[in-house]
């Protein structure tokens, strides 16, 4: 009696872990709002649709993207209830490190961070800007593009 109990509580512990890493792994998955169509913001301002209506904006300044100095990323959102989590930018034909950049709200939809942009020794950089975001449970990635040059 004893090892039929014993079995019953290890079946239902396993389907318990089971379902229960089910469950988390579903809710943290991605969903690419852009995927093979990155938009290049250091030419200008990006704007993308959002899966439930509205649409976020993003844009890096100043431009061209410098080198060294303090860049600042300013992003709006309309529409859904969508948080932002923050900004990854990684060197792409070269691994520069993770620059996360951290965004914070000032307020009717917009968000605002800044980084700095380091030196490379190629003299063309080509970067990814990854904007995670997220809606309940639900999680977005968001990628574009800039380049920077090296004098």
């Amino acid at each position: 009696m004893r090892s039929l109990l014993l079995t019953i509580v290890l079946l239902a512990l396993a389907a318990g872990g089971y379902f229960g890493a089910r469950h988390w792994q579903e809710s943290r998955e991605l969903t690419a709002l852009n995927e093979g169509t990155p938009c290049d913001i250091g030419e200008g301002l990006c704007v993308h649709e959002l899966p439930q209506g509205g649409e976020v904006a993003i844009a890096i300044s100043p431009q061209p993207v410098p080198l060294m100095q303090t860049v600042r990323v300013q992003l709006k959102l309309s529409g859904p209830d969508m948080q932002v989590s923050h900004l990854d930018i990684t060197g792409l034909n070269m691994d520069m490190g993770l620059n996360r950049v951290s965004l914070r709200p000032t307020g009717g939809g917009a968000w605002e961070g800044e980084t700095i942009i380091p030196v490379c020794s190629q003299r063309i950089m080509h970067w990814r800007a990854a904007l995670m975001m997220r809606d309940g449970p639900r999680r977005y990635l968001l990628e574009d593009h800039f380049f920077t040059h090296r004098p």
